[in-house]
């Protein structure tokens, strides 16, 4: 766990960092973000001492940075850079081994380690040998991971890794990272200024202006609730619906459905289709969904007084209102389904989903990238 305590930092009297309070849960993939000069890499540099700390303390699992021994420490902490960092005279076997020489593994068992930690970042065993020089930048970048992971330390801090890579190997490394931190519950601190790697990488975002945390919060609710007008900017105001795995249904649904109970008749149930212009009716017995009444199933039928239970039809799919637009929409045909329901963990109904609904949810997008491409001079 990473705790900091109203910490404080200034460079030639200009202040960098005020009262930052945050706590980094231990397993957790943190995300610093903010515009450029805003503090975020100062912070990160700070946890290994890279930067002095003016104000406040900074405690690695209970214990203060300031009382612990420099390279004793550094050497429990994985560090990667913008550029990977590797020195560009040794193999890539020797940049790995770095941290493994200095604890004084044997070369044996360094060997082993160094072909598990290849192997780990999906680069062949036959890179041992190769120079910096001689590859990709992608490449670099898996070594300088490699590098860090070497040693198993608990935390990893990494100062905006990727942002020199084409998008293509990007994506591939942010995809790796996240599975390498769930799947060694690496505790790991990662500084951006692009949200939507933010987005996609964070177990929780936070955001720092002007050297303040102005909000730190899951990604989900950052998008649908930032703290305030500035955040609201810095994050864009329709990011949200370029990401529908944050979407539910409760976000897009319509409220008060038109409703009636099995027990009323085939005239009620068309009363109430008139007076709301609606061909449809979702039926409830104690607030729970039984079913849908249909007016063509009713219009012809000349019995008004009959009852409505011969009519109610079984044949829907419901959602709850915790369910995402992305599940949603890869999981249900809406062209079959016409109304699809929604209830809460009660069972109880709470509101309603139409494909107008959906499309126009999934619309949204689509107008960000126009809004975005029409800034930009693409048309």
């Amino acid at each position: 766990m990473i705790q900091f305590e109203n910490v404080y930092k200034s460079y030639k009297s200009k202040s960098v960092l005020q009262n930052i309070n945050l706590t980094v849960r231990t397993g957790e993939f943190m995300v610093l973000i903010g515009a450029s000069g805003c503090g975020k890499t100062t912070l990160l540099k700070m946890i290994n001492k890279l930067n002095t700390i003016d104000q406040g303390d900074i405690l690695l699992d209970g214990v203060s940075v300031t009382k612990m021994n420099d390279t004793r420490m550094r050497r429990k902490i994985g560090y990667v850079v913008q550029d990977g960092g590797l020195f560009p005279h040794m193999t890539v076997a020797e940049n790995i081994s770095i941290i493994l020489k200095v604890l004084g593994v044997p070369k044996k068992k360094q060997e082993a380690r160094i072909n598990e930690l290849l192997e780990m970042v999906d680069l062949d065993p036959d890179y041992r040998s190769l120079y910096p020089s001689q590859l990709s930048g992608g490449q670099q970048h898996r070594v300088g991971v490699a590098r860090a992971f070497a040693a198993d330390p608990g935390i990893i801090l990494m100062d905006e890794p990727f942002s020199a890579l084409d998008p293509v190997v990007r994506a591939e490394l942010q995809d790796k990272i996240v599975q390498l931190q769930k799947k060694l519950n690496k505790t790991i601190l990662f500084v951006t200024h692009d949200m939507d790697e933010a987005i996609l990488l964070a177990d929780r975002i936070c955001i720092i202006q002007n050297g303040h945390i102005v909000q730190c919060d899951t990604p989900e609710n950052i998008l649908k609730h930032p703290a305030n007008s500035e955040v609201a900017d810095f994050v864009g105001p329709r990011r949200l619906w370029s990401n529908p795995e944050f979407i539910e249904a409760r976000d897009i649904m319509k409220t008060d459905p038109c409703r009636i109970s099995g027990d009323r008749t085939v005239l009620q149930a068309l009363q109430v289709m008139n007076h709301y212009a609606v061909d449809s009716l979702l039926v409830t017995d104690k607030h729970e969904i039984a079913g849908i009444v249909w007016l063509s199933d009713l219009q012809n039928f000349k019995q008004y007084t009959s009852s409505l239970k011969d009519f109610i039809s079984t044949d829907f799919v419901s959602v709850y209102e915790d369910t995402t637009l992305k599940k949603i929409v890869n999981t249900i045909d809406y062209n079959i389904s016409g109304i699809i329901p929604v209830i809460n963990h009660k069972k109880q109904l709470v509101g309603y989903l139409t494909k107008s609904i959906l499309l126009s949810s999934l619309s949204k997008q689509y107008e960000t990238a126009s809004v975005s491409n029409s800034r930009s001079g693409i048309i």
